[in-house]
């Protein structure tokens, strides 16, 4: 496997929150860690001695464990499980550097842990594990951060009397995990209070309340505390006596009541009192402490409406609220059978205008924009997956309800050009014309697997239109299926999808003497493609050969253990053609990573387009006068508008002496910058 950094790499780990991925432009997804070989003796003639292997360097999975302020910390125990499978559960320590490290991983979803005396790991199992993928092509280094507990005390009462006997649970509505920030969790039972009411109890620093359930007197909840690692609260008080009562009616600007939903906040409160109105616009809010609050109330179609209010204890605080009318486009996407439809886009049309806005979970939407009577808008629902609903005006009072119509399948056969049926395949939508409009793209639609050995695929339901299909496997060239008609709730069968034998790349894998290196791994990522790398093994004599290339401009990532990782850029592919290169690989040497062909800079995704992230020390990119945040608009002429970052590093990847042409933009001024590639060496600890 090869090791991809924790930092400057782009790595598959999946967490909640996770930030902004970085993709190299050198290098990319072939950046790899390599195991260091011999390094040079100091005297004159003598032999290169062989360096000791770092245990960490063929793991799968590396990493360090870290506490909040950065340090590492030294025999923390560090657990991994496969996802479905209990029994496969590993442990580790990490050394006197903090690192952990598990070799021979099988490919799958992991979840990852860490554990150490003093510290914590916030969040329920589940939630708190980072998930990571491990396949046969990228190694991963992922750093852990574990928390220092906080201490919170207080007391439970009614009146002077405390409450004994009483458990205690905390919802976290924010928190840091061993790896980001995690969706909001609840820990059961973190302490009991004593006969007097008194409890003090340690728990992972965050955003939470605590939360005391009585089965007489109901449930109680804390204010919400906000605690930084190794914080101290006291004084925590979750009172029982009894509140007061806020009631009233909902009605709009001519006294008609009105279903709304109407919230309390306050200080005291861990989170807002809401209750839904009744058929007659009245609502109530019971068991509330006494205090000062914000009432507010909202319905679709009307502004929200707040007031402050004062409420006392054992009284009734009556509060009346008046919504005014919001003129503004409300309602939910269905499909045919009147189910909501998650995601939908709405657009929204009024004179030369448009605008298009999404749906939430539960196919809803909301629209409105200032000077724009409703009266002249028109409204239709568009999903990849079902036909457009029909336009319908807008100015209505009532919800609007936009109903879908059925998609459409299309089945058929993936074969070879022999016309033999072909497995394991992909096929992916290329492009499609569905009309106008249409706020998707081809990409969007999820490829589906050709598994079966008669090659049979189904793809669908798709929105009604003219599809291109492609086809894809590791053993061929793509081919596709053009003109493909779709018809509402109608199969579209026997579509076959030819592949071509596409492009051969052979050579031999040399070391620097020239001598044939066996057993190296040799891997072609494709662009675009949705099937994973191409991937072989050096023979004895040190031959390689990759089949079913398409036309393109691709790197090779050769790999072996003991030698320097190296990436070779710049092999063009035509159809039917093919290409010999031969790849050379030298032994590592003590605080090398990885070598490769390029300009040394990564790429990122900024505002829609392709923009510079990091430059490496001393790179040519850095050298030309390349920035970071600079917005590539062109690669030697070729725009970058629409294209993928990975289609993108590949223009300029290239061969070492050869030069690329960048059109940039920085701080809005257009300039063109040529940057001559080069072999450049990452060093442990670059960037």
């Amino acid at each position: 496997m090869s090791k991809g950094s924790g930092q400057g790499i782009s790595q598959r780990v999946k967490t909640v929150g996770i930030g902004l991925v970085v993709l190299s432009c050198a290098l990319l997804l072939w950046v790899a860690w390599s195991t260091p070989g011999p390094k040079q003796a100091k005297k004159d003639g003598a032999e290169e001695a062989p360096l000791e292997v770092d245990p960490f360097e063929e793991a799968a999975l590396t990493g360090r464990v870290l506490d909040p302020d950065g340090e590492i910390l030294v025999g923390a125990t560090v657990m991994v499980r496969q996802a479905g499978s209990p029994n496969s559960a590993r442990t580790t320590r990490t050394d006197k550097q903090g690192r952990y490290g598990f070799a021979d991983l099988p490919s799958g979803a992991w979840r990852l842990d860490a554990a150490a005396p003093d510290m914590t790991s916030p969040g329920p199992e589940q939630i708190r594990a980072v998930a990571i993928d491990i396949d046969d092509e990228t190694s991963l280094e992922v750093d852990l951060t574990l928390r220092r507990p906080v201490k919170v005390s207080g007391r439970v009462f009614a009146g002077s009397k405390g409450l004994g006997g009483l458990p205690i649970e905390a919802r976290y509505e924010k928190a840091i995990g061993v790896s980001g920030a995690l969706a909001p969790f609840v820990r059961r039972r973190v302490g009991t209070t004593d006969p007097k009411g008194r409890f003090a109890i340690h728990l992972a620093p965050g955003q939470f309340v605590l939360v005391v359930r009585d089965r007489e007197r109901g449930q109680r909840e804390s204010q919400m505390l906000t605690l930084a690692d190794g914080a101290q609260r006291s004084g925590v008080n979750i009172n029982y006596s009894p509140g007061g009562k806020v009631e009233g009616l909902v009605k709009n600007e001519t006294g008609s009541n009105l279903r709304a939903t109407v919230e309390l906040t306050g200080r005291g409160l861990s989170k807002p009192l809401r209750v839904m109105t009744n058929a007659a616009g009245h609502f109530t809010l019971k068991d509330v402490a006494a205090g000062t609050y914000t009432l507010s109330a909202q319905a679709t179609g009307f502004s929200k409406s707040s007031v402050a209010i004062t409420v006392t204890a054992d009284e009734v605080t009556p509060q009346d609220l008046v919504l005014r009318a919001e003129r503004a486009i409300a309602g939910r996407v269905v499909d045919h059978a009147d189910k909501p439809v998650a995601k939908a886009r709405v657009v929204i049309s009024w004179g030369a205008s448009e605008a298009t806005v999404s749906c939430d979970t539960r196919g809803e939407f909301r629209w409105r924009r200032d000077g724009v009577p409703i009266e002249t808008v028109r409204v239709m629902a568009l999903s990849p997956r079902h036909a457009p609903s029909p336009w319908e005006t807008g100015g209505r009072e009532e919800l609007m309800i936009l109903r879908l119509g059925q998609g459409g399948f299309i089945s058929g056969r993936v074969v070879d050009p022999d016309g033999s049926p072909v497995f394991p395949a992909a096929v992916a939508i290329e492009s499609m014309d569905v009309g106008s409009p249409n706020p998707y793209k081809a990409r969007e639609i999820r490829a589906t697997r050709v598994n079966g050995p008669e090659g049979v695929f189904k793809l669908g339901p798709l929105r009604p239109g003219r599809y291109t299909l492609r086809g894809e496997s590791q053993k061929h060239g793509p081919g596709l299926a053009r003109d493909v008609l779709v018809s509402s709730d109608h199969e579209t069968a026997n579509i076959e999808i030819k592949l071509t034998h596409g492009g051969v790349l052979r050579g031999t894998v040399l070391d620097g003497s020239n001598n044939p290196i066996d057993k190296a791994r040799v891997i072609v990522w494709v662009p675009r493609a949705v099937m994973p790398p191409r991937v072989t093994v050096s023979a004895v004599d040190g031959g390689y050969t990759i089949r079913g290339l398409p036309r393109g401009r691709f790197s090779v990532r050769v790999r072996k253990h003991g030698y320097l990782t190296t990436l070779v850029s710049g092999i063009e592919i035509e159809e039917g053609s093919e290409v010999h290169r031969d790849l050379i690989v030298r032994r590592g040497k003590s605080g090398e990573r990885f070598a490769f062909q390029g300009i040394g800079a990564t790429l990122t995704r900024r505002g829609g387009g392709i923009a510079v992230g990091n430059l490496i020390a001393s790179s040519p990119a850095k050298a030309a006068g390349l920035k970071s945040g600079d917005v590539i608009r062109a690669v030697d002429g070729q725009a970058t508008r629409g294209k993928g970052i990975r289609e993108v590093v590949e223009w300029i990847r290239g061969e070492p002496g050869s030069a690329v042409t960048l059109e940039v933009v920085r701080g809005g001024q257009p300039m063109r910058i040529e940057i001559v590639r080069s072999d450049v060496v990452m060093k442990r600890g670059s960037r």
